[in-house]
């Protein structure tokens, strides 16, 4: 989980989304008003704009998705479905405290198969040993 959290708001135009998109090279970011999550706004959201056309100066509000799923920092890792979303805001006593992406879940996933890779050689080399 990242706890450096880029936050955007309703009114950001798309264009300095996209900024934020390219000099910070994420895929997703939280969207807040008065320091409350109310939605998120992704590369998908704005490939839409640029699909429909919108200019650049329109705000995100637009397109941000509002219904979002957030995690808790208790959250196991193995219950998160990575398809569904490029990021995953973290929730804590109503508060926003990180952010989980794509690439955070990898690494995560990557470090359970090696720990288990680990342990399955460990028995398969303690049976050859016993027997």
């Amino acid at each position: 989980m990242s706890t450096e959290i880029i936050q955007l708001y309703p009114k950001t135009s798309i264009w300095m989304a996209s900024v934020v998109f390219l000099e910070n090279k994420i895929d997703g970011v939280p969207v807040v008003d008065d320091d409350k999550l109310i939605g998120l706004f992704t590369k998908t959201h704005l490939i839409k704009a640029i699909k429909n056309k919108e200019s650049m100066d329109i705000p995100i509000d637009r397109y941000m998705t509002r219904d979002i799923e957030v995690l808790s920092p208790y959250d196991n890792i193995l219950s998160i479905n990575i398809t569904s979303y490029g990021c995953y805001p973290v929730i804590e006593n109503g508060e926003l405290v990180g952010i989980i992406t794509r690439y955070d879940m990898l690494v995560a996933l990557n470090y359970i198969i090696d720990e288990i890779s680990d342990q399955i050689y460990k028995v398969s080399t303690s049976v050859y040993i016993t027997v």
